[in-house]
């Protein structure tokens, strides 16, 4: 499994067909926040399962929690995923943070 987390934020990555990638972000839902996949193209790439982990070993109310999404490379080419941070009732013209991950997509054993 390849694992993106932040800081790879606007990097390239490559994958082979058939690899995981599990793309990891924190965010505030107790203030409204939460990450939205804006663009992903379904030829290339599979949202297999997203879920939320507490970051906080004490479970606070409140506290930040860890975003994963798995996806599954199908087929060989150059894609990208686009996330952004916004509160859904201001929409996302008032997007807080941006996250893009640029993927290339090769056969396996390449």
């Amino acid at each position: 499994m390849i694992i993106v987390q932040k800081e790879q934020n606007g990097k390239e990555i490559t994958a082979s067909i058939g690899d995981l990638i599990q793309i990891e972000l924190s965010e505030l839902g107790s203030a409204g926040y939460s990450w939205q996949i804006q663009d992903l193209d379904s030829k290339y790439l599979e949202l297999i399962s997203q879920e939320t982990k507490r970051v906080s070993e004490e479970g606070k109310v409140g506290a930040p929690v860890l975003h994963l999404w798995r996806f599954k490379a199908k087929k060989v080419g150059q894609t990208r995923i686009k996330m952004d941070y916004y509160r859904k009732w201001e929409g996302v013209e008032k997007s807080a943070e941006h996250f893009l991950i640029k993927i290339n997509i090769i056969e396996k054993g390449r």
